[in-house]
């Protein structure tokens, strides 16, 4: 994971650069991937973002981060491969 300064400013580059989507890395403490994307977020102004997970989510682990980041108003597009890859039951969870 990259510091949450350093996050801030590749965000704010994407933005100068046109870029429109932004994939993050996550899948390991919840919260300080809550913090990583709240930070970069903050320095983009409508990127969409997509959290990449590397199956490093247990289902309710993936909710939780999902749930933490709407009570900050942010909503990735999607989030890729949250839990383990033959966990189809966990992929289906709401």
């Amino acid at each position: 994971m990259v510091a949450l300064e350093h996050a801030y400013e590749l965000a704010q580059d994407a933005v100068k650069r046109e870029i429109t989507r932004i994939k993050i890395k996550v899948g390991g403490d919840l919260r300080e991937d809550a913090d990583c994307v709240e930070v970069v977020r903050s320095g983009t102004s409508q990127p969409d973002i997509i959290l990449d997970a590397n199956q490093g989510y247990t289902p309710g682990q993936a909710l939780l981060c999902l749930e933490a980041l709407d009570d900050c108003d942010i909503r990735p597009l999607l989030p890729e491969q949250p839990v383990h890859k033959d966990d189809y039951e966990g992929l289906c969870r709401k």
